[in-house]
């Protein structure tokens, strides 16, 4: 079904913007995530603060292991978690932590490439959520 809808899609608008209908999905489930993981999220800013760590150098990643990218993230980060789970849980279980950015941005450009841009471009403080087929960066 999806790939019939992907070339409906592709016929009428190009590639690119086909794929930025098809990830509209994945885009509004990160915002979602973000939403619901704030809490989570500023406990790592006040951590941040805590440790002295220059918000410029460094971000939050909160990484789904029910996504793809996000699956092979969390087990190189913390290889000794058991990150499998059903696929669809409506309750993955996620990576949430401190990264530094730029090897972050590095490792997210051959899944995502303009992540990869933002998060090098952003100032500030950020929080990479990679989830439902996207990786999307917020401001704190």
């Amino acid at each position: 079904m999806l790939t019939k809808l992907a070339k409906l899609i592709r016929k009428r608008v190009s590639v690119p913007e086909a794929t930025t209908i098809m990830n509209t999905a994945g885009i509004d489930a990160c915002m979602a995530v973000h939403k619901k993981e704030s809490g989570a999220i500023q406990n790592r800013v006040k951590l941040v603060e805590e440790l002295g760590l220059n918000p410029k150098e460094y971000a939050i990643v909160l990484a789904s292991a029910d996504d793809e990218v996000g699956n092979m993230l969390a087990q190189l980060l913390l290889p000794e978690k058991n990150w499998e789970c059903e696929l669809g849980d409506p309750n993955p279980p996620y990576l949430k932590g401190i990264v530094e950015r730029e090897s972050m941005a590095q490792w997210i450009k051959m899944h995502h490439p303009y992540s990869s841009e933002r998060l090098l471009s952003s100032v500030g403080l950020v929080v990479l959520v990679v989830a439902h087929g996207a990786a999307v960066v917020f401001p704190t």
